[in-house]
């Protein structure tokens, strides 16, 4: 994984919290997680 996603994934799992270490589990959820992070940033 992209260092920086991975940062961003981080820093967003502490604002978002449970809703997203649910999708985190799911591999196209990470697919879809980090294009919405991309977009977002």
């Amino acid at each position: 994984m992209v260092p920086f996603l991975y940062i961003a994934m981080k820093s967003l799992y502490w604002s978002k919290g449970k809703m997203l270490k649910r999708i985190m589990w799911c591999d196209d959820g990470k697919i879809k997680l980090q294009m919405h992070l991309l977009s977002e940033n």
